[in-house]
């Protein structure tokens, strides 16, 4: 099938590091591999990337706006680009999805589909209203709120990261129609020659991820303090970078243990699992959250790479692992707890061994970006009949 796939989030760069950009690209690698055609519409497409089997138009980034012009008002505006571009390619070559990736004010997607008789698929990854609300500034609240509704009552199919954002869309707009639930994935061509860290080597506790509050980093570090105190032969190794690391490197210097803790900084993803393989135990420390609506990819990676996990009991988490076998879990925001479960499996080898077997066949069974994709285009015909 030729699908049309959009992100008009400024804020995600086609060529970027971060994890939407990464999952962007995933997907629709995935979609290539299915052999599916895809085009990518972006608001930001970043550097020329050599050898992509996909085409990707830009649709009108803010760049190209007066820089009086709020980016708010830009994102409204860039609509008309974006139905523009899709009517030209579409005029070269008919597509038969329309598929997007939720933004705050892209509603050309839908008006584009709905001209011209497509399935119209939405993928939603966080509630970024509220985020926007919460955590940052949104100035045109009813504009926001009335391009949401409108694409998620909208959509042919509603695609949510978690059970929680799917609840949250329909909410919002009082959708009837079909939704799924579609968590995020792993490249497992990444992972495919992964080994487990060495028996042999210091024992290293790791984190990967973006370094923000509710990954539960200061929890991490409470739990880390715990075990060192009873023997110096833990390591402590973060990827990634964030808010909070300049707190992570003040309670390293303060602690006296800079020479325990490595702090990695942001990788290319395809650094990522060298940096998992030197973990004996890979957590996820989440702090306690009413509304967890995360679908973590730091999970799905480190059941990849055969790592044994402990991870916060808590929202998809605790769906996607089992306690016991592939991995154990802790009560979200107690250090004391978390570190009862990584000296267990310090101590228990054959149980570690098992549980990053265990993770990895799963992860390569069950949780590849082309079973995320096989499973939403299965919906989209299911529910609007398209071959």
């Amino acid at each position: 099938m030729r699908i049309a796939y959009i992100c008009a989030d400024n804020g995600i760069p086609l060529d970027g590091s971060k994890g939407a950009s990464n999952h962007v690209r995933e997907f629709v690698a995935a979609l290539v591999k299915l052999g599916h055609e895809p085009a990518v519409f972006a608001a930001r497409i970043g550097q020329p990337q050599p050898n992509l089997s996909y085409g990707t138009y830009a649709i009108g980034s803010t760049e190209n706006f007066p820089v009086s012009l709020h980016p708010e008002t830009a994102g409204v505006l860039r609509n008309e680009s974006l139905v523009d571009t899709l009517e030209a390619q579409h005029a070269l070559r008919r597509f038969d999805i329309v598929y997007e990736r939720y933004s705050l004010w892209s509603f050309g997607g839908l008006e584009f589909a709905r001209a011209n008789g497509l399935p119209f698929v939405l993928e939603v990854n966080s509630p970024l209203r509220q985020e926007q609300m919460n955590f940052r500034t949104l100035h045109m609240r009813a504009t926001a709120g009335l391009v949401e509704r409108c694409v998620f009552s909208g959509a042919t199919l509603l695609a949510g990261v978690s059970s929680s954002v799917v609840d949250y869309a329909v909410r919002q707009s009082g959708r009837t129609g079909p939704s799924i639930v579609l968590p995020n994935g792993v490249d497992l061509d990444l992972f495919a020659s992964c080994r487990p860290a060495g028996a042999d080597e210091p024992f290293t506790i790791g984190f990967a991820g973006s370094l923000k509050p509710w990954h539960g980093l200061e929890v991490l570090l409470e739990a880390y303090r715990l075990l060192t105190a009873q023997s110096p032969d833990y390591r402590l190794l973060v990827v990634g970078d964030g808010p909070l690391r300049e707190y992570i490197e003040r309670e390293t210097v303060s602690e006296r243990l800079g020479g325990l803790v490595q702090i990695t900084g942001a990788l290319d993803k395809r650094r990522v699992p060298e940096a998992l393989e030197r973990m004996h135990v890979a957590v996820a420390p989440y702090t306690p959250m009413d509304d967890f609506y995360f679908s973590p990819l730091k999970i799905y990676e480190y059941m990849a790479a055969g790592c044994a996990i402990v991870a916060s009991r808590i929202g998809q988490v605790a769906d996607v692992l089992s306690e016991g076998q592939t991995g154990l879990f802790a009560e979200p925001g107690n250090a004391a707890d978390l570190a009862r479960q990584i000296r267990r499996l310090r101590e228990d080898i054959p149980l570690r061994e098992s549980l990053g077997r265990s993770a990895r066949r799963e992860a390569f069974a069950c949780h590849s970006w082309t079973s995320r994709v096989t499973e939403v285009l299965q919906a989209v015909g299911e529910n609007a009949h398209v071959d």
